[in-house]
């Protein structure tokens, strides 16, 4: 269970509740510097889950505590704890043997509790060391359902001991079972009315015991309270000597409240034979005395584990699968929120686009509309005065083509003929009637005609003989469709 380092600027919240104390703590961690922002422990014995409400919301609001998640550090004391050795180093075989241990370690129905474990240690021969917690569910149950009533969202339910672990990797990394695999370090974390012991090498425990009494027994009676503390920890390493685990112990760190008693590590280390060591338990941490709520730091407990849980991730976890599958449904539901809003966004962006460029377009259609009405008047003049030389135009085409026709007829006409009437239909044909005083010259003149460009299909009609003032005349009419180019516009 090596602790890794949690990082960011928003505080980490842990919350801690026994049947006698109720404790928060919020660690601030900024790159290697931790501080702790805000601390409370208050006695709640004998209160109601109502009372104990009340007052946790009247505390929070005059220290301006403010919460959103929470990891709930469940209480060692009141946990089944074991490290034992399996024959396999594989998961799924890990996990159907630690299921057969947790019946033998727990009167309980497995209903009744929540399990959890770590594989702490292999080896090459296949064995495995395991590392299990047994909490009953009621009274996990009974910490998240204060959280959520104080609306506080619950992260995860860890173990107030594997905080305790954490501690010691960010205070004592220099103790002697550290870093020795032969060596390990016996951790003692004195709180009000109990003593953690916790027995490591090489930064994971290998052993866990809770003893009765705590602060309040060294207080009501400092040399038998000491006597006590010191017969339970003999006691607590002649049991880690006969489960024989490779090492030995060869020195003690005591923390929590033995800081508060000069003179206590000396006892143990001769009563042990071991060196021992007091560790404040804010040594590695910045702390003031106006963070802590209600009470001075000498009688608030022990706050290692809660600082250690606050400082690394808890790999323990104990939360009931009820809070799980609600944290995974609220998981969804914020993912499926976020997509929703993001749809909503790009298809409000996309209407603004729309609406913009619709009263753009709407605008532009406008201007145009004015403009059309400002130019129709002089567009329907200009189109008037347009038609009107057209025919002009077309007027002068006509005098044109006719005066070509005309010329054209004059120079081709022999002297013996004469014009009477001439009919000309614009760019098709032209007819007129003649006469002349011989016969053949009016054949002359029609063949004359048809050697003329401007005329083809040229056509003698109703060609006759009569008398006129004592002549003879050949009257005579003639039709010529206009072929040439110029002439036919």
């Amino acid at each position: 269970m090596g602790a890794k380092a949690r990082s960011g600027r928003h505080p980490s919240t842990v919350f801690y509740l026994d049947r006698k104390w109720v404790k928060l703590v919020q660690v601030e961690r900024r790159g290697k510097t931790c501080r702790i922002s805000k601390l409370i422990s208050q006695s709640v014995e004998g209160l109601t889950e109502d009372e104990l409400i009340s007052r946790l919301q009247t505390t929070c609001e005059s220290e301006k505590i403010r919460v959103n998640r929470v990891l709930i550090a469940g209480p060692a004391h009141f946990s089944t704890v074991r490290v034992f050795t399996l024959p396999s180093t594989d998961p799924h075989e890990i996990k159907d043997m630690v299921e057969l241990q947790v019946e033998k370690h727990t009167p309980y129905a497995k209903e009744e509790i929540l399990v959890d474990y770590q594989v702490i240690a292999t080896d090459s021969s296949g064995y495995s060391q395991v590392f299990l917690v047994i909490a009953h569910r009621s009274i996990v149950d009974r910490v998240v359902r204060i959280a959520e009533r104080m609306r506080w969202s619950v992260d995860r339910v860890g173990f107030d001991m594997e905080g305790l672990v954490n501690w010691f990797h960010h205070s004592c990394r220099g103790a002697a079972g550290f870093e020795d695999p032969e060596r390990g370090t016996l951790l003692v974390d004195i709180n009000t009315d109990t003593t953690c012991v916790v027995i490591l090498n090489q930064g994971r425990a290998f052993f866990h015991r809770s003893i009765a009494g705590g602060l309040d027994s060294l207080v009501q009676d400092i040399e038998s309270g000491k006597a006590n503390l010191v017969r339970e920890l003999k006691q607590s390493m002649e049991i880690f000597e006969e489960e024989d685990l490779g090492f030995v112990v060869a020195d003690a760190v005591l923390t929590g409240q033995a800081e508060y008693f000069p003179g206590l590590n000396g006892e143990v280390a001769g009563a042990l034979g071991i060196k021992a060591y007091c560790v404040s338990t804010f040594q590695a941490v910045d702390i003031h005395k106006e963070s802590a709520a209600g009470a001075a730091l000498e009688s608030m407990g022990s706050f290692a584990g809660l600082i250690g849980l606050g400082l690394a991730p808890s790999e323990i976890d104990l939360t009931p699968s009820a809070v799980k599958l609600r944290q995974s449904f609220e998981a969804r539901s914020r993912a499926l929120t976020s997509v929703g809003v993001k749809i909503l966004v790009l298809l409000l962006l996309l209407s603004s686009l729309a609406i913009t460029r619709m009263s753009r377009e709407e605008k532009y259609a406008d201007a145009l509309i004015q403009k059309h009405g400002e130019i129709s008047e002089p567009a329907q003049r200009l189109e008037t005065y347009l038609a009107q030389l057209e025919i002009v135009k077309d007027h002068l085409e006509q005098r044109g083509q006719i005066l070509q026709v005309i010329q054209e007829l004059q120079q081709l006409t022999p002297a013996a003929v004469r014009w009477k009437e001439l009919s000309f239909t614009k760019g098709k044909e032209v007819s007129f009637k003649a006469s002349s005083t011989e016969m053949s010259v009016v054949f002359d003149f029609v063949s004359q005609l048809e050697k003329s460009p401007l005329f083809s299909a040229v056509e003698a009609k109703r060609v006759s003989r009569q008398r006129v003032e004592r002549e003879d005349l050949t009257a005579f009419e003639v039709v010529c469709e206009l072929s040439n180019a110029e002439a036919g516009g």
